[in-house]
């Protein structure tokens, strides 16, 4: 009933141009991420979406540009997960989105969504980019991984940055305090030394991918 409601909602006249279709993202409790796609495409093109997040009869549209991709609403791929969470007895949700685009390039970005859950309906707090990929053939391929994890006062995040030039890996790893305060996200820079410690003590939020392209190492050799 309630996916019926939501659709009901969504496909109406005038949302995308032409023909389109009804697509559930992910779903965990109270939280749905949907949307609609267009169906007026050629199979191995970029394509329109609009994507929502639902608490009951409470949406929120996401800005598909903070996926850093080519044109507003044109994706190739989009795929979700919904994280529910608690900081100091208040309840949030992070939606992980990871949006891909056609061809051969491997190019696809995620940005992890943090909303507050208040009353009956739910808040955008902030905005965290925790993934990226793209490849040329062989010769270079680029990616950016993470591990999210939440803490008393809010979100830790360990992003690794890795290059790939003829098959030799570079890798950086930055690490970020993310707090929850003034119904915002302010963020710091973390030591290696703090997440040392911080880590074991944390809950680690799932991610999209399963495996990653790349290690992370400096100077190590891939094979392709």
């Amino acid at each position: 009933m309630f996916l019926a409601v939501i659709l009901s909602t969504l496909c109406v006249p005038g949302l995308i141009e032409g023909k389109s279709q009804c697509v559930e993202y992910a779903r965990a409790g109270e939280i749905v991420v949907y949307g609609a796609e267009s169906l007026d495409h050629l199979p191995a093109e970029d394509f329109e979406h609009r994507i929502f997040i639902a608490r009951g009869s409470h949406r929120v549209e996401l800005d598909t540009m903070d996926l850093n991709l080519r044109e507003p609403r044109m994706l190739g791929a989009l795929s979700a997960l919904v994280n529910e969470f608690e900081v100091q007895g208040r309840r949030y949700v992070d939606v992980v989105v990871e949006a891909r685009l056609s061809g051969s390039g491997g190019i696809s970005e995620t940005v992890d969504y943090i909303f507050a859950l208040e009353g009956a309906g739910l808040r955008l707090i902030g905005k965290i980019e925790t993934g990226g990929h793209a490849r040329s053939g062989w010769s270079w391929e680029d990616e950016d991984t993470s591990d999210l994890y939440v803490s008393q006062r809010g979100l830790v995040l360990v992003m690794r940055t890795k290059h790939q030039r003829k098959l030799t890996v570079g890798c950086t790893t930055s690490r970020q305090a993310y707090v929850i305060r003034d119904r915002s996200l302010t963020w710091r820079r973390l030591t290696a030394k703090e997440v040392e410690h911080l880590v074991p003590k944390l809950k680690v939020l799932p991610r999209l991918w399963e495996r990653e392209a790349l290690p992370c190492c400096d100077g190590c050799k891939v094979e392709r």
